[in-house]
């Protein structure tokens, strides 16, 4: 009792310290002014001027998260010689002033910080290269109260005693024996006393209670996961384990590191600052995760605030959000008002070989779009060789054998071929325009002498057609890489208010397909809108002669046309090439359906889509030669992408993304750092596309570092027991962990209410549940109760409430899993919403509708259902348990009382 007392008085009075050094540095503590820097780089200042701020932002957030928290563990060690030294470890970057002879502090992120991790009795060697044994652990939680600093639950080890944790820090240096009148007050202050420090000191670890919803904080991780999240951030690292295991804190960790540059050591900050030549953007910034469900975000982004990095909705993101941001803004592969050419619609278009195996079909494409475009290169090259313009035989002859073997084309070579001819095939490409618009002007002069109301004429014709013709299809007239910077069938309108001006540009561009068709010898899609117009103008249309030279100037300007800028056209026409690849194979491929609309996609094509053209931009920016070169006009398409890498990439539940889509965060990835984290459970996969197995993400992902985490830290002893037994009935060959039950708390029970018959029964008795739980605990624990569809969220949220609310018991619908309300509401969530999230209780209401609702995946969601709860798990059905379960009926209770 005596040493315990002796370390409460140090880390009290050392957390006195801390708070007053806090507030004598904020007091003073002035930002630095960029003014007052004598000289500064004219060509570096605005970068340094914004590094300046981040450091005085970072200092300030430092400042505040020390004056709140002023450290996580107290760690006494011996040097080689049997010098004892005192860490006391940081959440973050201790400010000046705190070490002394004997004491020192150092940041949990730094590598000193590690000692935090290490158990009592093993060895640490520092950065300068001296050895460390560590005698005694002190895991705080320092809160303050009115009356002073103090560290709740405080968790104790040494090599002196058994491993306890002490309530309150401070209640063991409250002496009880003040003025005592006599022997017998004496005795009865010693009896107190006693009693006192026995609720006040438990043997060994003592288990928090989860009280609030959300992702529970652990200041410091164990021994394996201190060494994950300090491995290089030129990594690529998966995390998989069962629920509970600190996976997804051990990401947050590493973020968190990784972004303080001060802590890293010097090989990690040279990787970064190269970095630099592919992004800009300070490194603090320079990172985005991916998260399955909107409610897992929401607290993400409160765990990364106790880390000290901020985490806007800029940084963590669910897939489907970004890829519609992709889609819609950066890639123009979804319709908008400026362009794009498909509208999404999750009708079921692609087949469940699409869904089960989306890799294949991926490089199917993939392959497919580039021989396409270099196919159709050729031709153009080709038919140019043959010209009589001694001009462009000369421009192409080279090129022609380049494209020779068209199993090998080497794309750097054509385009490094082409980028020195850019000019002479423009002056080309202008003489080619002038005479293809003194053909088109003399068409309009010659209608306009005829009627000068002739454009307002068509223009009327316009405005009736777009009314009832919305659905027009012009796919058969003119393939997509063919079409020429002229024809594009997204040209945006010029202005309302030009009403003849757009209509000069549509009735051009008919005119002009038309023309390209006819020398063709091909023929207008009676469906589009182009047939309808040249229908209008009947016999005001071109003649043969003018429409034939027309066509020959179109064709061979398309030609040429395919030569200028031929990177940016093969990398902004993938959506289009993937509307042809689509319409070609659909009747013969695994991949389709035969009954959709050319114009709709799915959002697993979208991901084809987004990897085909993240990765056609990644095959030329990491060549080094062509980086180098990117402000060139033939390179310069390539810094588009820029933009769009980050340092780091993470991704939570990782399990539930497909291949495909996992695939496109990691192409997100800055490519001198290649930097991916990725953290899931196999088990807990909630989608049909999602990923099944290691083998999968071996495929996807070369030198990919599978990391286990084990140790379940969550869940009761009969929890995690039943946990085991739901997976066994997954997979028959699934082994469990030798974990020993003394290393797991004591709980209780499952419970099971089994043929309620009414939905009336069913919320009787998750109230009855409810109460008992409150009875036992003396309050209401964080607790979720989940249904099976969004529909059922309303209804068992106000049927539950009025049946709680003369307790005082408040029950919140969460629907599409926005959390609202109080700490010790009771939440009624949709199943699909809770990944990641814990609670002390949890509820599952009419699991044999599940069953019928989604077999497929129905163990997967009674396993993440389960896992969710700590200690108290709780199902109903409306008749039995599904048979597929009924092995499991001896685990559960009626009741826990």
């Amino acid at each position: 009792m005596d040493y315990i007392k002796n370390i409460a008085e140090d880390v009290i009075k050392t957390f006195e310290k801390v708070s007053n050094l806090v507030k004598s540095q904020s007091d003073d503590y002035k930002s630095i002014n960029p003014s007052s820097i004598a000289s500064m780089n004219t060509f570096t200042s605005e970068a340094a001027i914004e590094n300046l701020d981040i450091i005085s932002s970072a200092n300030i957030s430092s400042i505040k998260i020390i004056a709140n928290e002023p450290a996580i563990a107290r760690i006494i060690c011996e040097d080689e010689v049997g010098v004892p030294i005192i860490y006391y470890i940081t959440r973050t970057t201790p400010i000046s002033g705190l070490n002394e002879l004997g004491t020192k502090f150092a940041s949990y992120r730094s590598p000193v910080g590690a000692l935090a991790a290490r158990n009592v009795g093993s060895e640490f060697v520092l950065p300068n290269g001296k050895h460390l044994t560590i005698l005694e652990k002190s895991m705080l939680q320092p809160t303050r109260l009115p009356n002073g600093w103090d560290s709740l639950d405080t968790f104790i080890s040494s090599n002196d005693f058994d491993d306890v944790t002490v309530q309150s820090l401070r209640a063991i240096l409250i002496d009880r024996k003040d003025d005592q009148d006599s022997e017998i007050e004496d005795k009865l202050s010693k009896l107190l006393e006693k009693e006192d420090e026995t609720v006040n000191i438990f043997q060994g670890k003592k288990r928090s209670m989860i009280e609030k919803m959300g992702l529970r904080d652990r200041p410091i991780l164990d021994e394996y996961q201190d060494e994950i999240f300090r491995m290089p951030i030129n990594k690529k690292l998966i995390i998989l384990g069962p629920p509970g295991t600190g996976k997804t804190t051990t990401l947050i960790k590493r973020l968190g590191q990784k972004l303080d540059i001060e802590n890293l050591g010097s090989s990690e900050r040279n990787i970064i600052n190269n970095a630099s030549i592919y992004n800009q953007e300070n490194n603090f910034d320079s990172w985005i995760m991916f998260t399955p469900t909107i409610l897992l975000k929401q607290y993400l982004k409160e765990a990364f605030s106790r880390e000290n990095v901020p985490a806007s909705d800029l940084r963590i993101k669910t897939w489907e959000d970004y890829r519609r941001e992709l889609a819609r803004s950066f890639f123009s592969i979804l319709k908008t008002a400026n362009g794009g050419l498909f509208i999404l619609n999750n009708f079921s278009i692609i087949t469940p070989q699409a869904i089960a195996n989306p890799h294949s079909w991926f490089e199917e494409f993939y392959k497919w779009q580039k021989n396409y475009f270099f196919i159709n290169l050729k031709k153009s090259i080709l038919v140019l060789n043959e010209d009589k313009d001694s001009n462009i035989n000369n421009i192409v002859g080279k090129l022609a054998k380049i494209l020779e073997n068209e199993e090998e084309i080497n794309a750097v070579s054509v385009f490094s071929e082409l980028a020195a001819k850019q000019d002479k095939l423009r002056e080309i490409d202008n003489e080619l325009k002038s005479s293809i618009n003194k053909i088109i002007n003399l068409f309009f002069n010659i209608q306009l002498d005829k009627d000068d109301k002739f454009l307002n004429e068509f223009s009327d014709f316009l405005d009736v057609f777009i009314n009832t013709n919305q659905d027009e299809d012009e796919d058969n007239e003119i393939d997509d890489e063919e079409i020429d910077d002229d024809l594009e069938s997204d040209q945006p309108i010029v202005s309302s208010h030009q009403r003849l001006t757009n209509a000069k540009i549509t009735l051009e561009r008919a005119i002009k397909v038309e023309a390209r068709m006819f020398v063709n010898k091909r023929y207008l899609n009676k469906n589009s809108k182009n047939f309808k117009i040249i229908e209008w103008l009947n016999s005001r249309c071109l003649d043969n002669e003018s429409k034939s030279n027309l066509g020959a100037l179109l064709q061979k300007q398309s030609d040429i046309r395919k030569l200028i800028n031929p990177l940016s056209k093969y990398l902004n026409r993938i959506p289009s090439r993937y509307k042809i690849y689509r319409r070609e194979v659909k009747s013969s491929s695994l991949w389709y359906k035969n009954d959709f609309k050319n114009e709709n996609i799915n959002d697993l094509e979208i991901d084809i889509l987004i990897l085909s053209i993240l990765s056609s931009y990644n095959e030329f920016v990491q060549i080094q030669d062509i980086f180098n070169k990117i402000d060139e006009p033939i390179w310069s398409p390539l810094k588009r992408i820029l933009v769009l890498y980050k340092n780091q990439v993470l991704v939570d539940e990782a399990t539930d993304f497909s291949s495909i889509q996992l695939a496109c965060m990691y192409a997100l990835s800055n490519p001198k750092i290649n930097s991916f984290f990725l953290c899931g459970d196999l088990n807990q996969r909630l989608t049909n596309w999602g990923i099944k197995t290691t083998k999968e993400l071996e495929t996807i992902f070369s030198n990919l570092e599978i990391k286990k985490l084990d140790f379940p830290y969550r869940q009761s002893r009969q929890l995690h027991e039943f946990s085991n037994q739901i997976i066994k009935n997954m997979d028959e060959n699934f082994v469990p962990l030798n974990i020993s039950s003394k290393d797991l708390f004591e709980g209780v029970f499952p419970t099971l209410l089994a043929n309620a018959n009414t939905i009336d029964h069913e919320v009787e008795w998750l109230s009855e549940r409810i109460k008992e739980i409150e009875s036992f605990i003396g309050k209401v624990p964080s607790t979720a109760v989940f249904v099976n569809s969004e529909d059922q969220v309303q209804v068992i949220g106000m049927l539950l409430r009025k049946a709680l609310e003369k307790y005082n018991i408040n029950v919140v619908p969460c629907p599409m899993g926005q959390a609202t309300g109080q700490d010790n509401d009771v939440r009624v969530f949709d199943i699909q919403h809770i990944k990641g999230l814990e609670f002390e209780s949890v509820f599952f209401v009419s699991i044999d509708d599940l069953f019928i609702k989604n077999p497929e995946l129905f163990d997967k969601y009674l396993y993440v259902g389960v896992t969710r709860a700590a200690n108290y798990f709780g199902c109903t059905c409306k008749f039995d348990l599904p048979k597929k379960i009924e092995n499991l009926r001896s685990h559960f209770k009626s009741k826990w009382s």
